[in-house]
């Protein structure tokens, strides 16, 4: 199978956490000043609460500024809304353990390196990403520019972590038939998954969810059989 991801760095139309960290020395750009005042009325108050004169304000800009970057208030939300959904996918250790996996030095290093992102995925913090990611994604169902800017956020994602994960397969520790940005894509479903299960009250068996996502994820990147005894 013709691996895909690893000759290609993420690239993505809006506004995104990576960019924003590019150009921190420099300083936020009025767009994101923008999005970061649109992002914290929607959490606060819903989508509902965004006004395009009090988010100006907030910024100190005139309201055509809005129109002039974003083109609507619409589309303001929605640009809001696919930062807020990137955010989800990262957390808050992501360059960390990507910058472990690309200095790791051996597989079995790796596998633990693996299992560490799975465990800061599963974490109260990321059960409240999940929320909002899930908030998301209903509103991108009936919202064509949403959904578009869900998928390229998606897109960034996947492309990033198949780039990082790519020195682990040239190694020989992942499986080299394996299709590195769609194994990233499907760990965005697997991840966003588990919301199923957090819906319970009280919460499901998360034990034996993360059981079973662990002997998934080291099945599918490695190879590597699960254990009798988890069956």
């Amino acid at each position: 199978m013709e691996r895909k991801s690893a000759d290609r760095r993420p690239t993505i139309d809006v506004v995104t956490s990576a960019a924003m960290n590019s150009r921190e020395q420099k300083g936020p750009s009025t767009p994101e000043l923008l999005l970061e005042e649109t992002i914290r009325a929607i959490e606060e108050g819903g989508e509902a609460s965004v006004r395009v004169k009090s988010v100006a304000e907030a910024v100190g800009v005139a309201a055509t500024s809005i129109y002039h970057f974003f083109g609507s208030r619409e589309d303001l939300i929605d640009s809001a809304n696919s930062e807020r959904y990137l955010r989800t996918l990262y957390g808050p250790n992501w360059g960390t353990l990507l910058t472990a996996v690309t200095a790791c030095e051996s597989k079995d290093e790796f596998r633990e390196i693996v299992r560490a992102i799975l465990k800061v995925g599963n974490d109260a913090e990321g059960q409240a990403r999940r929320r909002t990611r899930v908030s998301v994604l209903g509103s991108a169902v009936s919202r064509p520019s949403l959904a578009a800017k869900v998928r390229e956020a998606n897109l960034t994602y996947a492309r990033e972590a198949a780039y990082s994960f790519s020195k682990a397969q040239v190694r020989g520790w992942i499986r080299r038939d394996i299709d590195l940005e769609a194994f990233s894509m499907w760990n965005i479903g697997q991840m966003t998954g588990r919301y199923l299960v957090e819906l319970d009250d009280p919460i499901g068996d998360l034990d034996a969810w993360e059981q079973i996502e662990l002997d998934a994820v080291l099945s599918a990147l490695l190879g590597e059989a699960p254990p009798e005894s988890a069956f």
